[in-house]
């Protein structure tokens, strides 16, 4: 790994999305999720059914991206950014960034119903 591999984009670009098959013991890349949606963070990740929340949309992944606090990445810039990726038509759909001042890391919480 070279020096210039260690710095990447403020943005989350794409998702590669893969299931372990325990017979075969090898990951198998998925194009989607049926109807669940993941919350995926860095210190949290959950997979809800969407007949379970009305809030999330199936086949799809939200995300939180803390950039600023991954090393051993370099951004020039504090990136808190969330979004949503729709698996069904490959986009991603930045939902909120967050202002560079802001100290406390991002995270999910599973609502009630």
């Amino acid at each position: 790994m070279n020096e210039d591999s260690l710095y990447r984009s403020n943005y989350v670009d794409h998702f590669k999305v893969y299931k372990f098959d325990w017979v075969k013991k090898k990951w198998i890349l998925v194009t989607r999720i049926g109807n669940y949606a993941i919350l995926l963070g860095k210190y949290i990740s959950i997979s809800i059914p969407d007949k379970l929340s009305r809030y999330f949309k199936a086949n799809c992944i939200y995300f939180i991206d803390d950039s600023s606090s991954n090393p051993p990445y370099k951004c020039d810039i504090s990136n808190r950014e969330t979004g949503l990726y729709d698996m069904r038509t490959d986009r991603i759909r930045l939902l909120y960034q967050s202002s560079p001042i802001w100290t406390n890391k991002l995270q999910w919480f599973r609502p009630r119903e």
